[in-house]
This record gives C-alpha cells, sequence and structure tokens, in this order.
C-alpha cells in the first residue's frame, strides 16, 4: 500500500471510534452496560469467525498478510538499527 491509502485507513480507523462510541454509548444507556459487554464481545467473536471462513476459503490471504507482518516488522527492525546505531558508535568510539 503506498503511503496515501496508509493514510487514509488511519483516519477511517481513527473516526470509527468516536462514531462507534456514540452509537454503543446510546445502546448502552438503553440496554445497560453489561449486556453491550455482551454484546460487542457476540460482535467480536461474529466478525473472527467470518475472518476465519475467509481464511478457510482464500489461503492465499493469510500468507499475503504474514508477508505484511514479516516486512513491517523487518523495516521497523532495520530503522531502529539505523537510528540507534550512531549512538552506540559515539558511547562507544
Amino acid at each position: 500500500m503506498t503511503k496515501s491509502a496508509l493514510q487514509v485507513a488511519s483516519a477511517l480507523g481513527f473516526g470509527a471510534r468516536p462514531v462507534g462510541s456514540l452509537v454503543l454509548g446510546a445502546v448502552g444507556d438503553r440496554i445497560g452496560r453489561r449486556a453491550l459487554l455482551t454484546l460487542s464481545i457476540a460482535l467480536m467473536g461474529i466478525a473472527a469467525n467470518f475472518m476465519a471462513h475467509l481464511l478457510q476459503k482464500h489461503r492465499w490471504i493469510a500468507y499475503v498478510g504474514l508477508a505484511i507482518i514479516l516486512y513491517v516488522s523487518l523495516k521497523m527492525i532495520y530503522e531502529g538499527f539505523l537510528e540507534v546505531s550512531p549512538l552506540v558508535n559515539g558511547a562507544v568510539g
């Protein structure tokens, strides 16, 4: 994904949280907090079940996800190394 696509995805996630809290806050006022907690856990279970069925049907999605995780982790390690190495060389040398 390009940087702008990542920014759009981040903005959508950033905007979804307050909207969700407004909607679920109103629902929580009507049915109670314990029932809302049960509802939110059930919704997460349904979403996880949907993802599991999707991954079972299309295995390549899992491999793409693993490749992205590996890429991001290696990139973070590399960038961290580049940022810390001058400090280590200055302290040692």
